[in-house]
This record gives structure tokens, sequence and C-alpha cells, in this order.
């Protein structure tokens, strides 16, 4: 079976980071289980990265932009070449126009 990479960006980092925050204000254990429970999720891409339904946006659906539901959040991510690109982490209530914004940006990564 072939292995994809996965490699998490500098913004998915920090929204890992900020929801760790978040729920930590609550409850740090949670916010711990939640955090390792995002991450353990990617492993999902290194066999299946196409297997996930693409972003519900016509421009980055093109470009290939994809969601995996990690409980109540979603990851971002595009697949390039053997690469899963993760971009951000965000709460599936949250409204996505922002993300879309920040994605179709193009100043954020080099691999766009």
């Amino acid at each position: 079976m072939n292995m994809y990479k996965v490699e998490v960006l500098y913004y998915a980092w920090n929204d890992l980071r900020d929801i760790g925050r978040y729920i930590s204000k609550d409850n740090p254990a949670a916010a711990n289980r939640i955090r390792k429970k995002l991450i353990a999720s990617l492993e999902r891409l290194k066999t299946f990265p196409l297997s996930a339904p693409l972003i519900h946006d016509a421009e980055l659906s093109r470009e290939g932009y994809r969601t995996l539901r990690c409980g109540k959040y979603l990851c971002v991510y595009r697949v390039v070449d053997k690469t899963a690109f993760v971009y951000r982490f965000v709460h599936s209530a949250r409204d996505y126009s922002a993300t879309y914004d920040f994605l179709n940006s193009m100043e954020y990564t080099k691999e766009r």
C-alpha cells in the first residue's frame, strides 16, 4: 500500500494550540484528549488521503481542498503529489467564510 506523507503547516499547529488553550480553561484533561484525537485522526491521511469530501467552496474544491471530520472539528487539507498538507483545524459549528478567505489569499504557504 502506498503511504502518503502528512505535513501539518504553521497555521494548523496554531489552531491546535488555540483549541487546546480554549478548552483547557474549563477542562485541561479534555483539552489534551482532543488535541491527541485531532493529531491521531491525521493517520488516516497516510493511507486514504482522498477519502474525505472536497471542501464546500467551488474554487477551493477545484484546487483539491478537503475536510476531514475529527469529532466536532474539521481538518482542512490538500493532497499535492504524495503529501497531504494540513492547513487548518476549525470547529464544525464555526462560519467557514474566514477560513475560505484565508485559503484563497495565497499569502500563507508556498505549497499553494
